[in-house]
């Protein structure tokens, strides 16, 4: 998600028993896609900046450990809002 603009720029789906090295993947794929590298990446979780820390080390990406992610927070609750409608 772009935190200036809000865009989620790419999403993926998968369950609970796929590999850590899946979700990097899933990184690398959407890069190559879009010909691009961001300049930084913000994270909410120390787990999640521990997995990318390598990775973004080598692009030379700037990884930042946020303690909020407000887009993506509203997104969350805007996304829960619509699909809880008519229940």
């Amino acid at each position: 998600m772009d935190h200036e603009s809000g865009y989620i720029l790419n999403n993926h789906v998968t369950t609970a028993n796929k590999t850590r090295l899946e979700f990097v993947e899933e990184f690398v794929k959407y890069f190559e896609k879009i010909e691009s590298l961001p300049r930084e990446i913000w994270v909410k979780k120390e787990a999640t900046y521990r997995l990318l820390k390598s990775f973004t080390s080598i692009l030379g990406i700037e990884l930042r450990k946020v303690k909020r992610l407000k887009s993506l927070e509203e997104a969350q609750r805007d996304a829960f809002k619509h699909f809880s409608r008519g229940r």
